[in-house]
């Protein structure tokens, strides 16, 4: 392919990215093919050494050198992007991005990292743009519109937006337990707490070891569903049920879940047990 279309970026990428994971003499042939490559006049020869630069310091210097000469080529912009995101410089990192998406509007691959950038910087109406953009070219993402509706779900509050979006993947054969986590705190959210509860247990029946799902099952019948003190006698009991699997299963992979397995949980049984 790359012979037949020398300037076709993205199959140079592919090819160098298989040869360095094969390692051996499959990374040295192609190494040396593309050190030896011409510049021909076109950007892409420079551009495909700079990505064999060893150190970020390195392939940002060969970058700069053929943005100097050649200002309006995208992928450069967006290999800029990447070393600066690397380096934790992503203000910078969201210039370069636009710069690329501004010279190259076919550059999918930088809406989405735009996004991500946004996203960690908190700044999440801006990211949500670039994730309907880029999932608008590339539907067939599904990686991508997991992290959509996390964030239009968790930090946006659209939950109808997060809902579409799950029956899209539902719809495409998604069965993970991450969805359906998902769709569990979307019905939660939509002010549907026993739908949710009933999500999570069956979560729970498929996969025994999902301690979040244990965890907001105890979170909705301790504090959600309990209207009273009627409520709380009746309901409390299942809560330190769901609150003892947590518990028992917990691994925690963030310090949310950290904090509850050391101190909420424990606390919140303290006062079941007192009533």
């Amino acid at each position: 392919c790359t012979r037949r279309c020398p300037d076709l970026v993205p199959a140079h990428v592919a090819y160098q990215d298989a040869a360095r994971r094969l390692g051996g003499d499959a990374e040295r042939e192609m190494v040396a093919a593309y050190v030896a490559n011409e510049d021909r006049g076109s950007p892409v020869p420079a551009y495909l050494r700079a990505r064999l630069a060893e150190t970020a310091y390195a392939q940002s210097n060969a970058l700069d050198a053929l943005l100097a000469e050649h200002p309006s080529f995208g992928f450069a912009h967006l290999s800029r992007a990447r070393v600066h995101r690397g380096q934790g410089r992503l203000s910078e990192a969201l210039r370069s991005y636009g710069r690329a998406i501004a010279c190259d509007a076919e550059l999918a691959e930088a809406r989405l990292e735009r996004g991500q950038v946004l996203t960690e910087l908190g700044r999440f109406e801006e990211a949500a743009l670039d994730y309907d953009r880029y999932l608008g070219a590339r539907p067939d993402d599904l990686a991508a519109m997991h992290e959509h509706v996390a964030l239009l779900l968790y930090r946006l509050g659209r939950t109808d937006a997060a809902m579409a979006r799950i029956r899209a993947l539902e719809a495409a054969g998604d069965r993970s337990v991450a969805l359906r986590m998902h769709r569990a705190a979307a019905l939660w959210r939509s002010q549907l707490p026993q739908a949710a509860v009933e999500a999570y247990l069956e979560i729970l029946r498929e996969a025994p070891d999902t301690a979040r799902a244990a965890l907001n099952i105890g979170l909705l019948y301790y504090e959600v569903v309990p209207k009273d003190d009627a409520d709380r006698r009746r309901l409390w009991s299942k809560a330190r049920a769901a609150f003892r699997i947590f518990l028992a299963r917990s691994e925690p992979s963030d310090g949310h879940e950290q904090f509850e397995l050391t101190w909420a949980v424990p606390y919140r049984l303290r006062r079941i047990e007192e009533l």
